[in-house]
């Protein structure tokens, strides 16, 4: 039976990395830095009514409020005498502005943007040189800016001070050191770190030491966003200490520097050090400020934030719940901050895969930023980014791409320059192209992203590490798995050079390589890094976090799959109580582990223990996910298992026929999944002696099977492809079996196991050769791109496949194959109609077509070697050997050839004296190849077994001649190959001469890795004598290249 235990989740797979790149950053409709816009000639003199006899001249602590316009500015006027000290602040409510001021003279003397978008103060600090009127220009930032209003105050003018030269000095480099920082140039970064400690020393000089403390949470900042978090952490402190030695502990700009602090240690993901300080700043908030204060609804939210990465959803969903209420009550519904809340309770249900509940959050916050901010803003790009991220999970490709493309063209219109929001951008869109199998579109963008990340942030840095991971991982989708381990190695390198060595980020990078050693078959080599990646979550985040749990799930697979099941059962129990503890008993995630627990103990024939724990599987899966979904019909599909192993048939066969429904009905005909349940009905029917429907079934089963590997092994590398193979190898010997062993007279069984050894030699020689790689190189540019498009496109339907359904619905996810399908076959049939050769390539393998192509007065011979299989027994015998034989007309007929041990040792001691140049011809060649003749039966050559090896010209029949002196014989791989002869390939290159290959060093037993395929195992003598022929041959063609010993590689031919 075939068990389906979708045990095999990545922890926190690379798309989680990358989605943290993507979406775990708390979404906000706060401005980001900008640089300054030229001034504008017109002024516009309407303001708000003021208690000023005179609406534009400042005067001391009296504040002017007015309303201003996206493209306006306003001015105001203001005498000072020379050596006078002035503080003033414009104070922006709902509009982004920059102040300027301007001498008598008409010169600028200074000019504020902070970062703090259309909220807060723009401070002005100044010590005038010369008498007379000096002019204050306010103006919008952004041209297109909806109106808002500011308010202009004069706190401070009076003779100046010696202290006031360091403060205006301190406040004039803390404000030269925001903007630098916000061009985010490489180039920039050691001036940004000078003038920001210039602005410390100043500032503590003129015991501005609130100012001074803001600065050193600046240069913090600065520090923890280039991934330099022990030089941050230490300016933290600093920042904390003074604030409780100067204000209290109890203070709420005390709890402000707790949670920098604390935001730091979240960003490290040591959460215990962020926990108690999110916890004791929360409290100091509420007795500061109270319940119902905006600060205080930041604090919950960081809370939130912090337990939401923890797995603990019950402590976050109130808190941001408690967050969102608060701020929509002091600050009403329409408020920037009101969509940050709204923004972070949909990426909690979001991460929850609650995503009707998300979306409806993302709109009403893409709603208030478009409101009060304008269409195109950067808040309002943000929030289309967070829109579009989420119908990527979906599925909503389209949704997506438009949203996703939206949020790209306005932040490149608001934006400076590969500004870290519009990398953002190219990287979801490069993931949503990897996602959609567009693997060509995702590697430019990557490409593209890892070139900026490069330039402005530096090599060594963790954004650049993340770039080359989400790289790394469209070359794993794409099969390329050196390149893949290469650049996942790179970048764990990097995150070990700027993080600690324990850091959560690094261990999914570790499970990333892992899973890549485990899809090369190297399961030591996986084994190591997946224990590797667990320690440091275990370490990290602790035992009871849902990664951890994901981690040691993945370890368990791994050991389940070598058959270890001792340590499997161990680590499954393990992951399931750490499931239940986190994510409750009713969690997909907890189902999973229950699903995976039973199957092992079916595995293990420990029924007793299997039943109720499948059962229990079901029952959760029914109540969360309904009868008809993919994991529930999972679910049906190993308890049927079950009852087949117990013999319970009839309770089988019920549920196995409501598996094959389910899945037609959720996934449609082709889905690689209905191979199962087909095959499991056939095995089924066979073990009750229908031998009718097992064989139907069984047909069923090899059609639906046939159908996954014409997509699946387009991608990849030889020995990926080979492993694949492998994989489903029983299968032949299933549906041998079934005709050899069961029904030999049966028409449709024999024709059936016939049309199977077609098939899976075609697909095995084609892995060998790389047909569709050689078709590549003979083709044309055109045709490349064609075929290129098509190999994403089957990139992307066989991960669609092989990962199911997500976060989509399954109505979502049968739209999306069926979609995909039809963009295959329209492409197939574009290139069909430009290369005879690739019709031939995809033509589907069928008996009918090949017997059309024999010619009348020959036989097609198949052999093939087979274990047979027990059904009741469930186990596979001895291999033996089979020859199917087909002619122009008529059915197939067959011959068992018996066991393949003794022809296997006839033919290596036939092999090893034609190898010897002084063996006897008439004395001991001929014997051997005369009983070689009579076990076979005829002389063919075909890839299967060590009749592979076979010369079979060099037989001897009954009247004592070679074979080859009376017979005309044709050689093919397969008799698949009639099917490609008639097609003419244009060579475009010169012909190639092999003499004496290489074949490298003969493979001793404990050289060969797990996982290997039969060519790993094979191992072959020198061919010296063929030296001389190809010397030879290549006088005959002199144009043809000629490739001797070390010369004659697989390299040198490719």
């Amino acid at each position: 039976m075939t068990n389906s235990s979708n045990a095999y989740p990545r922890t926190r797979s690379k798309a989680l990395l990358i989605s943290i790149i993507l979406s775990l950053t708390i979404i906000s409709c706060v401005n980001k830095p900008k640089p300054i816009n030229s001034i504008s000639n017109t002024s516009n003199t309407t303001s708000v009514a003021t208690a000023a006899i005179d609406p534009n001249q400042l005067q001391l602590n009296k504040a002017i409020e007015r309303e201003l316009k996206g493209d306006k500015f306003h001015s105001y006027t203001i005498k000072l005498e020379a050596n006078q000290y002035l503080n003033a602040v414009v104070e922006q409510k709902g509009i982004d502005i920059v102040a300027a001021l301007y001498s008598p003279s008409g010169e600028k003397v200074y000019e504020v943007d902070s970062p703090n978008g259309s909220e807060g103060p723009e401070p002005i600090y100044f010590i005038s040189q010369t008498s007379g009127v000096y002019r204050l220009e306010v103006r919008s930032l952004e041209k297109e800016a909806k109106t808002g209003n500011y308010e202009v105050k004069v706190n401070e003018l009076r003779a100046s001070i010696a202290e006031d030269i360091d403060r205006v000095a301190g406040f004039k480099a803390l404000s030269e050191a925001t903007l630098l920082e916000s061009e985010g140039k490489q180039e920039n970064e050691k001036l940004v770190i000078s003038k920001y400690e210039e602005a410390i020393e100043k500032l503590g000089k003129a015991n501005e030491l609130i100012t001074k403390v803001n600065g050193i949470d600046s240069l913090a900042r600065f520090y923890k966003n280039n991934g330099d978090y022990a030089k941050a952490e230490f300016l933290y402190i600093q920042a904390l200490e003074i604030n409780k030695k100067v204000l209290g502990d109890n203070h709420h700009d005390t709890a402000s520097s707790m949670s920098n602090l604390a935001n730091l240690y979240y960003s490290k993901e040591d959460y215990n050090k962020a926990e108690p300080l999110y916890i004791i700043a929360l409290e100091i908030f509420r007795t500061a400020l109270g319940d119902n204060h905006s600060e205080t609804a930041g604090s919950m939210s960081n809370l939130a934030n912090l337990y939401h990465s923890k797995g603990d959803y019950n402590k976050a969903e109130p808190l941001y719940i408690q967050a969102l209420e608060i701020r929509k009550q002091i600050l009403g519904n329409n408020h920037p901050d009101t969509a940050t809340s709204v923004n972070n309770l949909g990426l909690f249900y979001q991460k929850k895969g609650e995503y009707d509940k998300a979306e409806t959050l993302y709109i009403e916050a893409l709603g208030i930023c478009k409101q009060i901010l304008g269409n195109n803003h950067p808040d309002t790009a943000t929030s289309m980014a967070s829109l579009a991220e989420l119908y990527r999970l979906k599925g909503n490709y389209k949704k997506a791409e438009t949203l996703g493309s939206q949020a790209l063209k306005i932040r490149r219109k608001v934006l400076r320059e590969n500004h870290p929001d519009i990398v953002r951008s190219i990287n979801n869109l490069a993931l949503l192209y990897s996602n959609k199998g567009d693997y060509t579109k995702a590697e430019s963008l990557y490409i593209q992203i890892l070139g900026i990340r490069r330039k402005t942030l530096g090599e060594n840095h963790p954004d650049t590490a993340n770039s080359i991971n989400n790289l790394a991982a469209v070359y794993e989708k794409k099969g390329d798995y050196s390149k893949a381990e290469q650049m996942y190695m790179q970048s764990i390198e990097i995150y070990r050079k700027v993080l600690k060595e324990n850091h959560p980020d690094i261990a999914v990078l570790i499970s990333n390589l892992a899973i890549i050693y485990y899809k090369k078959g190297d399961y030591s080599k996986a084994e190591l890094f997946y224990i590797e990646s667990m320690k440091i979550q275990k370490e990290t985040l602790g035992e009871n976090h849902p990664d951890t749990a994901t981690s040691i799930n993945n370890l368990a697979s791994l050991y389940y799959n070598k058959k270890d099941y001792e340590k499997a059962e161990f680590l499954f129990i393990k992951a399931l109580d750490i499931r239940k503890h986190i994510l409750g008993e009713n969690h997909p995630d907890t189902a999973t582990s229950i699903n995976n627990l039973a199957v092992l103990y079916n595995d293990k024939g420990d029924y007793n223990k299997s039943e109720p724990l499948l059962m229990k599987t079901l029952d959760i899966r029914k109540h969360i996910l309904g009868e008809n979904h993919p994991n529930t019909t999972t679910s049906m599909n190993n308890l049927a298992s079950l009852y087949y192993d117990k013999k319970d048939y009839e309770k089988a066969e019920f549920l196995f026929i409501k598996v094959l429904e389910n899945y037609r009905k959720i996934l449609g005909d082709n889905h690689p999944s209905i191979t199962v349940p087909l095959n499991n009905l056939a095995t089924l029917y066979s073990n009750k002696g229908d031998y009718e429907k097992a064989v139907k079934y069984s047909r069923e089963g090899n059609d639906a099977r046939e159908g996954e590997l014409s997509i699946n092994l387009s991608i990849g590398s030889e020995k990926s492809k080979q492993i694949y193979l492998q994989k489903y190898a029983s299968e032949t010997d299933v549906a041998l079996s079934l005709h050899m062993q069961s029904v030999p007279e049966n028409l449709m069984a024999r024709q059936s196991a016939l049309t199977e050894i077609l098939r899976r030699k075609g697909r095995s020689i084609d892995a060998v050769n790389q047909s569709v790689e050689a078709l590549r190189k003979r083709s044309s540019p055109e045709d490349v791109a064609l075929l290129d498009e098509l190999s994403q496109k089957n990139a992307f339907l066989s991960n669609l496949t092989i990962q199911g359904l997500g976060k989509r619905t399954p109505e979502e996810y049968k739209k999306l194959l069926e979609s995909v399908r039809e963009e295959i076959e329209t492409l197939q049939y574009k290139i069909s109609e430009r290369s005879a050769e690739f019709r031939t390539l995809s033509k589907p393998i069928t008996l009918d077509a090949v017997q059309k192509l024999i010619p009348k007065d020959a036989t097609l011979v198949e052999f093939a070697s087979y274990r047979p299989y027990d059904a009741k027994a469930r186990t596979y015998g001895t291999p033996r050997y089979v020859v199917y034989l087909l002619n122009n007309e008529g059915e197939p007929d067959w011959v068992d050839l018996r066991l393949a041990e003794p022809i296997d040792k006839l033919v290596d001691d036939l092999r090893a004296k034609l190898r010897d140049g002084t063996t006897s011809v008439n004395r001991e060649i001929k014997p051997l190849a005369r009983k070689l003749d009579k076990l076979i039966m005829q002389p063919v050559r075909t890839p299967d077994g060590k009749l592979n090896l076979l010369p079979f010209a060099a037989l001897v029949d009954e009247s004592g001649k070679f074979l080859v002196e009376n017979n005309k014989i044709s050689y093919l791989t397969s008799g698949r190959d009639l099917l490609r002869l008639d097609v003419k390939i244009e060579n475009k290159q010169a012909p190639v001469i092999i003499g004496d290959p290489d074949f490298g060093p003969i493979p001793d037993a404990a050289s060969i890795k797990e996982g290997s395929t039969l060519y790993a195992r094979l191992g072959f003598n020198r061919l010296a004598s063929t030296e001389p022929e190809a010397r030879a041959i290549k006088e005959l063609f002199p144009d043809a290249d000629l490739l001797l010993q070390q010369q004659a590689t697989e390299e040198a031919i490719n």
